[in-house]
């Protein structure tokens, strides 16, 4: 009898699943489907073990991402996609492994930093309910709130999850096979022209399978970087040297093509973390000072002297035009930056003014900013900006001295990666979201996971087994 009834429970499932499949078959254009697949894959992995369903997270997000505008449903004047879902289910998920695990949490100098900006964020919007039970700003806050977690969550269970020898190895690679799919894409997009054009200002930038070329630019430099260190990996690698020469040239030929996107997408804070990630790169993993004191200055004399970027440029021009012709400054701020410094003076008339209660522990929710740390300010008040800062300064100073104090080369070279990440990271926010940021939030946070949380001795990289 157990078992019929088990077979019905099954079958049941498997009926939802058809269902739901009819339904996207019909409605959904091939990029939701796919984006569906791997969202009921990812649900599926969870279920059976949490080891394989925080892998399939790390692969499939990317894959989930591609259904950014396709809408599933709506409720009221709220409409979600699988974006959005995916980024209340992988909190849920998270908390169910924390509560389901036998191993005892403990907190320590190394996630303290990163639960006390959660608790802070969750305080900010008890707060502001409290205060004026305005349930609007207190879904926005939320919905930011669980945003965060997608990361910090990762950061803090990734650890417990992957404990064995070499899972560090295995994160890595996973990523790195995570962002070929984007970049696969959006070649073949770019080949036969159905990729995405943004127009702002009268400049065209290409999208590739996003909304905007921000979006592109982020993937991108997600692919960029996991390439550049997955080669360095290969370095250790003890497989065949066909197989590796094989790999090497995969990986060159991402870099290449995440280059040429980054280039496309006309992103300046992106042309600015790349020369910089490139930069520290040369000079701390391979000590190439020669060639960077002689590429660098003939790059950045390249690219502004680059039609398309002058072009890019052009409406920063117009805009000390507009200023100088009218005298008035918020012709200077909507054209400048994009219109970010129009933004951000926004921003800073609403922290002006905030009351002394706001002011210490934020509104509870955003503004459109475009500067993560104004934003957090907004948010969470200047309590809640002095922990994020005092988080990525600890976290900063320990991969230092992670690296310093460690013999292990694999070791140093993974903390330098994420040391250089750390700086590229808070170069972003200061012109977009980073904290907020799905995909990149658990890209850079699992990086820094491996590095501080993971135990010494579970390093390594195909080790040679003892002679017999």
């Amino acid at each position: 009898m157990e078992t019929n009834l088990l077979n019905i429970k099954k079958l049941f499932f498997l009926f939802i699943i058809m269902l739901v499949g009819l339904w996207a078959v019909i409605n959904l254009e091939i990029t939701g489907i796919v984006s569906l697949i791997a969202f009921f894959a990812l649900l599926f992995l969870f279920t059976r073990n949490y080891r394989s369903g925080f892998i399939a997270l790390l692969f499939l997000k990317p894959i989930i991402d591609l259904a950014w505008d396709t809408q599933l449903f709506s409720l009221g004047s709220i409409s979600l996609n699988l974006l959005k879902i995916t980024g209340f289910i992988i909190p849920f998920l998270c908390m169910v492994y924390f509560a389901m695990t036998p191993k005892i949490f403990k907190v320590n100098s190394r996630n303290s930093g990163v639960l006390l900006f959660i608790f802070i964020n969750l305080v900010s919007i008890f707060i502001i309910f409290f205060d004026s039970f305005a349930v609007g700003n207190v879904l926005g806050g939320l919905t930011y709130f669980f945003k965060l977690l997608n990361g910090f969550f990762i950061f803090l269970a990734l650890p417990f999850v992957f404990d064995r020898h070499g899972d560090d190895v295995l994160i890595i690679k996973t990523l790195f096979y995570s962002a070929i799919t984007p970049t696969v894409l959006s070649v073949f997009l770019f080949v036969f022209g159905g990729y995405n054009v943004t127009v702002g200002q009268d400049v065209k930038r290409f999208a590739g399978i996003y909304h905007d070329a921000g979006g592109l630019s982020i993937n991108a430099f997600i692919g960029f970087t996991v390439s550049v260190f997955y080669l360095q990996l290969l370095n250790h690698d003890r497989g065949g040297q066909e197989k590796i020469l094989i790999k090497k040239l995969f990986a060159v030929l991402l870099i290449a093509a995440n280059l040429i996107f980054l280039y496309l997408a006309l992103t300046r804070i992106m042309y600015l973390v790349v020369f910089v990630f490139g930069v520290m790169w040369l000079i701390l993993y391979y000590r190439k000072y020669l060639l960077v004191l002689t590429l660098a200055p003939l790059l950045v004399l390249w690219i502004i002297n680059n039609e398309d970027f002058r072009q890019r440029s052009w409406k920063e021009i117009r805009a000390i035009e507009e200023y100088e012709r009218s005298g008035k400054q918020d012709k200077l701020f909507r054209f400048a930056g994009g219109g970010r410094i129009y933004m951000w003076q926004d921003a800073i008339d609403v922290i002006d003014n905030m009351d002394v209660n706001q002011k210490l522990f934020g509104t509870g929710y955003g503004i459109a900013a475009h500067n993560e740390y104004i934003d957090i300010i907004v948010r969470t008040g200047f309590t809640g900006f002095i922990i994020f800062l005092i988080m990525l300064a600890r976290l900063f100073f320990q991969l230092v001295n992670n690296r310093s104090t460690s013999s292990n080369p694999h070791f140093k070279s993974l903390n330098l990666f994420a040391m250089i990440l750390l700086l590229c990271f808070c170069i972003m926010s200061m012109t977009g979201y980073t904290v907020s940021q799905t995909t990149f939030g658990i890209y850079i946070w699992s990086i820094l996971s491996v590095c501080l949380l993971f135990d010494r001795r579970n390093i390594s990289f195909n080790p040679v087994k003892p002679a017999t």
